[in-house]
């Protein structure tokens, strides 16, 4: 089993790749984008072991990243001196901005954090892919979810297995995630955030979804998902569209009230005061993903079931 941490693609650090040698489709599994989410390391081990390089993947290629190499060790450091607290693992999630956040074209054209460097330098990988995953997890308890842009539910609505679904949070997001260099190039994008990373389960979900992307082109056949690599039952999944978000502009941003994700908000509701300015919901929606994140990221999106969406 290859060690991603010694892996290298070219030049690249941290990039590995199974090739079956036949071509179509190449598949890029993203993780530790944020720092803190070091438990996707031994799930690509689990993925990779259970592939068994070559032998198991019948077709296309399989190109594991590992996106934020700095903020990785400062997690790791972080774990070797204290006892890792969830204030760490927030800590960690970057050295100098989101790079969840930087990767819009223009941004990109100004490399001056260390961020904007490493998605610079990995644009000719993520250029290449077909299709990328982008794996996350939460350091708190929360449902699983895949998280659609435009193109990739078109293709993929049907195949993986989460809790719930959201359309067009990817396409919200403001500085756009790593994903998009792919999907500028023409591939397809997809963001899936498991549950709590302390939870142990967290990487059934996780494997269930990529076992079903590669058994959907035929790169794996079903024999290899035997009773160690069994698929989980099918989710009946809530989906939602994202409609807006709310920014956090500066360091005088702050909610009215600790907001829980998925909470009812009504139109004119106070979300949020920034400037001795409120922010307010101009339409009835649901609380999405809210956190105290630094300025210019968002605090929170806002959705609406999408049964409810005429």
């Amino acid at each position: 089993m290859t060690n991603i941490l010694q892996s290298y693609h070219n030049w690249i650090q941290w990039v590995h790749i199974i090739d079956s040698n036949v071509p179509w489709p190449t598949i890029g599994i993203v993780a530790c984008t944020h720092g803190g989410e070091t438990v996707w390391i031994h799930v690509i081990q689990k993925l990779e072991k259970s592939i068994r390089g070559k032998r198991h993947l019948i077709k296309g290629k399989i190109v594991f990243i590992l996106a934020n190499i700095e903020a990785y060790k400062k997690n790791i450091k972080l774990q070797k001196h204290s006892c890792l607290t969830r204030k760490d693992i927030i800590n960690s999630r970057y050295i100098e901005e989101n790079l969840n956040r930087c990767c819009d074209t223009l941004l990109l054209q100004h490399p001056h954090t260390y961020e904007r460097k490493r998605a610079n330098e990995l644009t000719s990988v993520l250029n290449e892919l077909d299709i990328v995953v982008d794996i996350h997890s939460t350091t708190q308890p929360s449902w699983s979810m895949t998280l659609h842009t435009k193109k990739s539910y078109e293709q993929f609505k049907n195949i993986f297995n989460t809790d719930e679904v959201y359309l067009n949070l990817i396409d919200t997001i403001k500085g756009k995630p790593l994903l998009t260099i792919t999907e500028n190039a023409g591939g397809i994008g997809i963001g899936i955030e498991t549950w709590c990373q302390l939870d142990t389960s967290w990487y059934t979900t996780w494997l269930d979804n990529i076992y079903r992307i590669l058994l959907s082109f035929n790169m794996i056949s079903k024999d290899m998902i035997d009773e160690k690599n069994i698929l989980l039952p099918k989710k009946a999944n809530q989906q939602y569209m994202i409609i807006g978000s709310i920014m956090k502009n500066n360091t005088t941003f702050k909610p009215i009230k600790p907001f829980k994700n998925l909470e009812k908000v009504k139109k004119w509701s106070p979300i949020a005061h920034e400037n001795d300015k409120m922010i307010y919901a101009e339409q009835d929606c649901l609380i999405i993903m809210p956190g105290m994140n630094k300025p210019w990221e968002e605090y929170c999106f806002l959705a609406k079931p999408l049964s409810s969406i005429n």
